[in-house]
């Protein structure tokens, strides 16, 4: 049996899911809308890049289903979520209807 936070870790692709989701609903912001378009487009290169090259994982994983391991797609959405957020913080100006800011 795994511990809770294996468990918590076996689910992050929707943990990811949803919390991207939440923060589009939340915010309506066009900018989230192309972060989420964006990570969706980085999953899919990710997979077809994995389906092409077809390295396949490690020994100790060859009692699971065939499934290939290079390039994970965890860590390609992973990074362009923080490539993105990096550069959204950098360069653009926070909105002075922003939910997240206080109303004076």
């Amino acid at each position: 049996m795994l511990p809770l936070w294996l468990k918590f870790l076996d689910q992050t692709s929707k943990v990811m899911s949803t919390l991207t989701a939440a923060a589009l609903v939340y915010t309506r912001s066009a900018g989230v809308t192309y972060f989420a378009i964006g990570a969706i487009l980085c999953l899919g290169l990710a997979r077809a890049i994995k389906e092409a090259i077809r390295q396949e994982r490690p020994p100790q994983y060859s009692g699971r289903k065939v499934t290939y391991g290079m390039p994970s797609s965890h860590a390609s959405t992973c990074t362009f979520y923080a490539a993105y957020i990096d550069i959204a913080c950098l360069e653009l100006s926070v909105h002075h209807t922003s939910p997240m800011l206080p109303q004076c």
